[in-house]
């Protein structure tokens, strides 16, 4: 994960919101991921670390522990 910190941009939104509001921004992305493809595990995975620096723990945790290791690919 690599957010852009050096940037606050014209209506002085503090770098904990810029972070929080591209989190959230990703999260979608992971969604519509994970609704084109279900099966798609690294959507799952991405969608919990992104939740992980949110501070969701519980939803991070229910992602891992239920969506995403279900649908990991044994080598």
């Amino acid at each position: 994960v690599q957010l852009d910190l050096k940037t606050q941009g014209a209506r002085n939104v503090s770098v904990k919101e810029k972070r929080e509001s591209l989190l959230r921004e990703a999260i979608k992305h992971f969604n519509y991921a994970i609704g084109m493809d279900a099966e798609y595990a690294p959507a799952y995975l991405n969608k919990a670390i992104a939740l992980t620096i949110l501070g969701e723990f519980d939803r991070a945790l229910f992602l891992c522990d239920k969506e995403a290791y279900h649908r990991r690919q044994d080598p």
